[in-house]
């Protein structure tokens, strides 16, 4: 809801997530986990992170939502760089890159490739850069 300065309040995800599993609302109870690793991975708490975005995959692979699956790995894949590990952020990368190409999700493509690209540089690897 905007406020008078046109600004729109910050969403809360903890009451997201409890209304969406009183309802039983899968595919509400994935996407409020993944904004609650969005979350944390912007407070540096890599932890809790990578466990919201590990549930939010879950779920969306339960659920057959090829979109969600891709945002998921994607969230993980960013936990992976930010914690030194980019075997694992590859492999999301990679993972997400090929949901995105098949559901034709160009702007994920282009995210996916980017999050390649990250790595290939972290791990010196030009030419995948």
């Amino acid at each position: 809801m905007a406020d008078d300065t046109g600004s729109e309040e910050p969403k809360d995800w903890e009451t997201e997530l409890e209304e969406a599993r009183a309802t039983g609302d899968r595919l509400g109870e994935a996407g409020a986990r993944n904004g609650l690793g969005y979350v944390a991975l912007l407070t540096d708490d890599h932890e809790a992170a990578r466990n919201h975005f590990k549930a939010a995959l879950a779920i969306y692979v339960e659920i057959a939502s090829r979109p969600g699956e891709a945002i998921a790995r994607n969230g993980l894949a960013l936990v992976a760089l930010r914690t030194d590990d980019p075997e694992a952020a590859r492999d999301h990368f990679k993972a997400a890159l090929a949901i995105c190409v098949e559901i034709r999700d160009r702007p994920g493509e282009a995210g996916a490739h980017g999050g390649l690209g990250q790595v290939a540089l972290r791990t010196d690897d030009s030419e995948a850069a």
